[in-house]
């Protein structure tokens, strides 16, 4: 009898311990960091050769704010991480000039990305929380191509310019650490890279030329968040 008290008492004592560290509480803050737009470029004459284009490295700066709502039993967590982020992209990832410095330009841009995941992490005894991420990511790419040349490129035509644009949503894994700073703010270091789709445009002028740009854009991120 006294041993069926006994472990009553200690499962009773450990539920007791969790409900002491259970906490669910809502954040928001700023997010800044890095991109870097990956993928490959790939230029493909249809009735002949294929070109592809691979890390051009095309890199910008983003800035939004982000915040969500956590659920943390003891030592675990999970919760679901927002986030509405402006980005710089606007980089040339192509570029075939000659010494008058006519030649045929590719640029991609993008302005504005937004994340939704979810985070799973477990706590430390230094009260920092590694964590992964499973989500998806979004925005508006625009991939524009210019020839100055005076006779058509690639299929463009002599002094042409054009542009395609599409709504990409991708899946976006990643990972991070949370580091409390006081008991109301926590900082954030994340790294997510997000895998959408394909760009591509059809060339007709001199040839027959497909050109197709991979969406992929990872994410360097430092967040300051205030607990509520």
């Amino acid at each position: 009898m006294s041993k069926k008290i006994t472990r009553f008492a200690f499962v009773a004592a450990l539920m007791a311990a969790s409900s002491v560290h259970a906490q669910n509480f809502f954040y928001a803050g700023p997010k800044v960091g890095l991109g870097i737009s990956g993928g490959s470029l790939g230029i493909e004459e249809l009735a002949g050769s294929k070109s592809t284009f691979k890390g051009t490295g095309a890199t910008s700066y983003i800035a939004g704010l982000g915040g969500g709502y956590v659920i943390a039993l003891d030592r675990f967590l999970m919760g679901l991480d927002l986030g509405l982020l402006y980005n710089s992209l606007n980089n040339k990832l192509f570029t075939d000039l000659n010494a008058s410095t006519k030649g045929v330009n590719i640029k991609l841009k993008n302005n504005f990305l937004y994340q939704i995941a979810f985070r799973f992490g477990f706590e430390l005894c230094n009260k920092s929380v590694p964590f992964i991420t499973l989500g998806a990511a979004g925005g508006s790419y625009k991939l524009s191509f210019e020839n100055t040349y005076a006779v058509p490129t690639f299929g463009i035509a002599a002094g042409a310019k054009e542009t395609v644009s599409k709504k990409t949503i991708g899946f976006m894994p990643g990972v991070g650490v949370l580091i409390p700073v006081t008991d109301n703010l926590i900082a954030s270091f994340e790294y997510n890279v997000t895998f959408g789709k394909k760009l591509s445009k059809n060339f007709t002028s001199g040839g027959r030329f497909l050109h197709s740009k991979s969406v992929v854009q990872h994410a360097l991120l430092l967040g300051m968040n205030w607990k509520f």
